[in-house]
Formats: C-alpha cells, sequence, structure tokens
C-alpha cells in the first residue's frame, strides 16, 4: 500500500509541475502488477498504461500454494527476514530455460554485459524478505478480479510487452491472459507485443 500511495503522490507532484502535459504510466515486472492495481483506483491520472514484464493475476495456478508456502516460511525464519526456498521457488525456476547458465541471472537478458552490470550493481539482486513475498503474492488475486477490472476506464489505452523468452510472462501465456482479462472488461485499447 506505502509503494502504491507513493505512486500516486509522484503523479500529482507531475501534475502540479508540468499541468496539462499528458502522463503515461510504465511499470515493469513486480512495478506492473502495482500498476495494474492503480489501473482501477486512479486510472484518471494517466492517459494511457504500458505494462512491462506483466502477467495477469490468475496466471499461475501454483500461486496459491506459494501464499501457503510464504506463511509457513514466515514463521520459520521471521517476516524481515529472506527465505532461501522463496527465492529459489521464483528466481531459480525463472533461470532453468537458461541452463547452461552462466550466472543466477541470466534470465534477465540475453545481453551479458546487462546481466553483469545488474550483479555488480549493489541494489540489485538481493534476496527480499518472507513478508514481501507474501504481500506480493496476496495482491495478485485482486488484480484479476472482475469487480476491480470493471472498473478500469473503458478507453484507457494498454500496451502490453515482453521479451519472448521472459519466464515471468510465460513467454505468451501470461500476456494473452492479462490482454484477455482487460478486453473481457470492456477496454476499448488493448495490444501486446513479444520481442525477441
Amino acid at each position: 500500500r506505502v509503494a502504491l500511495d507513493d505512486l500516486y503522490a509522484v503523479a500529482q507532484r507531475i501534475e502540479e509541475d508540468h499541468p496539462g502535459v499528458p502522463r503515461v504510466l510504465f511499470a515493469h515486472s513486480m512495478g506492473s502488477f502495482m500498476a495494474q492495481q492503480a489501473m482501477w483506483e486512479r486510472a484518471s491520472l494517466w492517459r494511457g498504461v504500458a505494462l512491462s514484464a506483466s502477467t495477469s493475476g490468475v496466471a499461475n495456478p501454483l500461486a496459491p500454494i506459494g501464499r501457503v508456502v510464504a506463511r509457513v516460511e514466515r514463521m520459520r525464519v521471521g517476516a524481515a527476514k529472506p527465505s532461501k526456498l522463496l527465492t529459489k521457488l521464483s528466481f531459480g525456476e525463472f533461470n532453468r530455460a537458461f541452463k547452461p547458465a552462466r550466472t543466477e541471472y541470466d534470465w534477465l537478458s540475453r545481453d551479458p554485459g546487462e546481466v553483469d552490470r545488474y550483479l555488480a550493481d549493489p541494489w540489485c539482486g538481493f534476496d527480499v524478505t518472507t513478508q514481501l513475498w507474501i504481500d506480493l503474492l496476496d495482491a495478485l488475486p485482486p488484480l484479476a478480479d472482475p469487480n476491480n477490472l470493471a472498473r478500469i476506464p473503458k478507453e484507457l489505452p494498454v500496451y502490453l510487452l515482453s521479451g519472448s523468452r521472459d519466464p515471468v510472462t510465460g513467454p505468451v501465456k501470461g500476456l494473452q491472459k492479462l490482454s484477455d482479462s482487460y478486453q473481457a472488461a470492456g477496454l476499448r485499447d488493448v495490444t501486446w507485443k513479444l520481442y525477441d
């Protein structure tokens, strides 16, 4: 919730500093899930939305099991500590399709230099807390709730994009399900593209 409130505060500040200039919300990966919620909570802040490396809140049938495992891990290691198991079950699985892998993060980019920059950045590649996994997994089902999707303005343009081998999007299934859910909710301008 705090991150969403920060997003809205930044959007309001941009409007104050640049009144009348149209804003497009571009959000990637975990940020794209926050943007999906923002689309039905505060869509009037943006002229359009682009979601990169995103998926539907119901795209992964194992997510309910993940929520249970995350709660067990919270009891085991604590809310403020990372869980090696949760990291392995998420990002560890992402790298499986890129074996033999040079690093644990080959799934991020086909460019080894970009992966190396990511690994060298102290703000990247760390294990997140168990509570963050719980918060993220709990936030996904409301993103696919038809009542929430119905609140998105029908005229809001939405562009979905992903890399053709992005393990988050599956690579095609996640984007297709997300696009289908927005079209079923009556959105009239939804497009998506996979990039090689």
